[in-house]
């Protein structure tokens, strides 16, 4: 059997239902003679899971099972999916989030054909609002950072055009030429040592696709973003508020943390006590840029609550590290 021209690696476990409908919205996307398959990576290995992809016959569905990766679960799904032989010359990535606009197939394979100096690929992002469109805190192009950062919006230009110095594309939209994955580039885990606990939490979510993006672009592989090929979420009701919003890129800065690693290592491993105080003085200052920001709408406050975020995540990941490093050398020395 030949090679598709587009594969598709869709992480899962436990959400049949929600992974129905994504299929669902697949096999409905214009194809235009493209050669599309789906690979559904379970982790999980659930009936359920493999009877919602037995019933998809518009496309071919491969659902495979995985090897649980416990706190690398995400990372291992998609180093799995991305170690088949059977993969397009084109490979793309999503979640069970969101819903492809019909033309997204087409979009990506035109994107590629049109882009030849290109191996990475983003698209955009829209947020579905509950009345049609954002509120007015949120609306225009003051409101973009309160989209972005509170909501997950991914619009980094009008038009298709090289991404910006610093961003990448979002995990829910991106797709890159098969060639890429011969500089060996893979997912990896959360970048720091965590309790298992949290580390389970992240992967959940994260499979260090922002990672795995920067390592691409650092090997040499350029990055486009292509305005027109979208895919949709939609956010409740209940979800829509300043609260919501401010609690959106906090937490955002915390992941961000989790992901990248503690800032400023070297500092750490000389001197503890210098990086706290440090950490400690970048919390005040972001603090006063939160309460500051306030003053100025929601929009203003976003930036700041971004970086608070990343601050006391750090100081916690520390001081977790630090109260793990104590208890390993207690037993060590009883």
């Amino acid at each position: 059997m030949s090679a598709p021209d587009l594969s598709i690696l869709l992480p899962t476990g436990r959400r049949p239902e929600s992974l129905g409908r994504l299929l669902h919205r697949i096999e409905s996307c214009r194809r235009d003679r493209l050669a599309v398959e789906v690979l559904v990576l379970d982790d999980e290995g659930g009936e359920h899971t493999r009877e919602v992809c037995a019933r998809i016959e518009g496309i071919p569905v491969r659902h495979l099972a995985v090897p649980n990766g416990g706190a690398t679960r995400r990372a291992t799904l998609l180093n799995h999916g991305l170690a088949d032989e059977g993969l397009g010359r084109i490979v793309a990535f999503t979640d069970e989030g969101v819903e492809p606009a019909l033309s997204w197939l087409k979009e990506i394979r035109d994107a590629c054909d049109s882009f030849p100096d290109y191996d990475v690929f983003g698209g955009r992002v829209e947020v579905v609002w509950p009345d049609g469109r954002p509120p007015r805190w949120a609306s225009g192009e003051r409101g973009a950072p309160v989209r972005e950062l509170g909501f997950e919006e991914h619009a980094p230009w009008h038009d298709s055009g090289p991404y910006p110095i610093g961003l990448v594309p979002t995990g829910r939209n991106f797709w890159i030429r098969r060639s890429a994955l011969e500089s060996g580039v893979r997912f990896e885990a959360p970048g720091l040592r965590l309790p298992q606990e949290r580390a389970r939490e992240l992967a959940l979510v994260h499979g260090g696709e922002e990672r795995f993006l920067r390592e691409l672009s650092l090997r040499g592989h350029r990055t486009l973003f292509a305005s027109r090929a979208v895919v949709q979420r939609s956010v409740a009701r209940a979800l829509v508020s300043p609260a919501r919003a401010r609690l959106g890129a906090f937490d955002l800065g915390r992941r961000r943390t989790l992901e990248h690693g503690l800032p400023l290592p070297d500092l750490l491993r000389r001197s503890p006590l210098s990086w706290t105080a440090l950490r400690r003085l970048c919390v005040l200052r972001d603090g006063a840029r939160v309460a500051w920001g306030r003053l100025g709408g929601v929009a203003a406050s976003m930036e700041p609550l971004l970086a608070l975020g990343g601050d006391l995540e750090s100081l916690r990941l520390a001081r977790e590290a630090h109260v793990a490093h104590v208890a390993t050398e207690r037993r060590a020395n009883p």
